[in-house]
């Protein structure tokens, strides 16, 4: 079952509004890179426009001992042999405690398969203990829409919309698998930003579609953003073992992507009456 979300925002003619998707951070494994990680949360809280941020899944490694997976030397350092009986409850602890400073900006979050692995072997709900933290976030569940409606004075609001999922599959080696595999998993859903994580890499195409307007006279664009976020867990470091890298997977991507958009008024137009024009732009934003 999908799950959907709104915010209203009251916002000036060409302000924007920025929406940051921040997930697959994996807290717990021993590759994490606090350094980035801190860097994009004070990005984040230093930002003075109207902002979100939505939570894309994985945040915790959740991999126990019973998991195929483990391996004590992809265990972060600081945990200790104890923090097994309830590693998983303490990794969300810990990740929302780093997540403290921007805690009122999180308006959605998703479910990672590694929590959702955990939840079903388990019977433990990691996903809904991450949850309680984030005072103004709604659980999206693996697969969502979350609408922005953007109240301008002397005009009818504005909506932009967001399809989310974490996402799956991740084996395909060639170059821009992971864009094409964003444009597959979201073949059925219409939005101005379609954003997945769980690849571990950082992508954004913007791509236009036509159609007739609604009275028949003019050929419009409707343009979509598709969009995989980063993560926050390093590859291939020295002396810690992950099942990641022993799959001869590239080398991850430390960010997150930022959604911007806006609305304002054409001088001129020469495909017909545009009185109004929607802005969006989908940025890479790198921390390594």
């Amino acid at each position: 079952m999908m799950e959907c979300g709104t915010t209203r925002l009251a916002v000036d003619m060409g302000e924007d509004v920025a929406v940051f998707t921040l997930g697959d951070i994996h807290e717990g494994n021993a590759n994490v890179d606090y350094t980035a990680l801190n860097a994009a949360v004070k990005t984040i809280k230093d930002e003075k426009r109207q902002k979100a941020v939505i939570l894309t899944g994985d945040l915790i490694e959740a991999i126990t001992p019973d998991d195929k997976r483990w391996c004590p030397t992809a265990v972060y350092q600081d945990y200790a042999l104890r923090d097994l009986k309830n590693l998983p409850f303490i990794q969300s602890n810990n990740v929302c405690k780093i997540l403290e400073p921007i805690k009122n900006d999180v308006v959605a979050i998703l479910i990672g398969n590694h929590e959702e692995v955990y939840i079903k072997k388990h019977f433990g709900d990691v996903y809904a203990h991450i949850a309680d933290k984030f005072p103004h976030a709604i659980k999206l569940g693996g697969s969502g829409f979350y609408r922005f409606v953007l109240e301008i004075k002397g005009c009818d609001p504005f909506s932009f919309d967001f399809s989310l999922k974490h996402g799956t599959a991740g084996g395909g080696r060639m170059m821009g698998y992971q864009i094409n595999k964003a444009r597959e998993t979201f073949e059925f859903e219409i939005a101005d930003f379609c954003i997945m994580g769980h690849l571990h890499k950082l992508e954004a195409k913007r791509v236009r579609y036509r159609e007739m307007d609604h009275v028949g006279q003019n050929i419009v664009e409707r343009k979509m953003w598709y969009g995989v976020s980063g993560t926050f867990k390093r590859t291939y470091v020295t002396g810690n073992a992950d099942w990641y890298e022993q799959r001869g997977r590239e080398e991850a991507d430390i960010g997150m992507l930022g959604a911007t958009f806006s609305v304002t008024r054409p001088h001129h137009s020469r495909r017909g009456p545009r009185p109004y024009l929607k802005n969006t732009n989908l940025e890479r934003m790198y921390f390594d």
